[in-house]
């Protein structure tokens, strides 16, 4: 009985896969269609946000690193790595923070 039903709904489903999905008891129920297409830009456009996080967060510290070693080898000296690295920590937290305030500004 069981084994016919789930070959039933698999039928009725592989006829009209994108208008039909299955509930937690084997019936088929319609999908709702209320997502537009400017909803799923949206939801595409937070992803690719949240995935350039790492660059705004990596991004200051590597330049600050780079620009200090520079200086150092320039002047023979050890003490610009270290305050270019520091700059480049509070860099990271600064962007980390206007990422956190866009997205409050967002959801409220």
């Amino acid at each position: 009985m069981i084994m016919y039903r789930y070959l039933y709904v698999y039928q009725k489903l592989k006829m009209k896969k994108s208008y039909y999905q299955i509930d937690r008891h084997f019936e088929l129920i319609k999908k709702s269609e209320n997502k537009s297409n400017k909803e799923l830009k949206k939801n595409n456009l937070k992803v690719a946000n949240y995935l350039n996080i790492g660059y705004y967060l990596l991004t200051p510290i590597i330049i600050g690193i780079f620009i200090g070693k520079v200086i150092d080898n320039w002047l023979k000296t050890n003490f610009f790595l270290f305050l270019m690295l520091i700059l480049g920590v509070i860099g990271t937290f600064y962007n980390l923070y206007k990422i956190y305030i866009d997205e409050r500004r967002k959801n409220h």
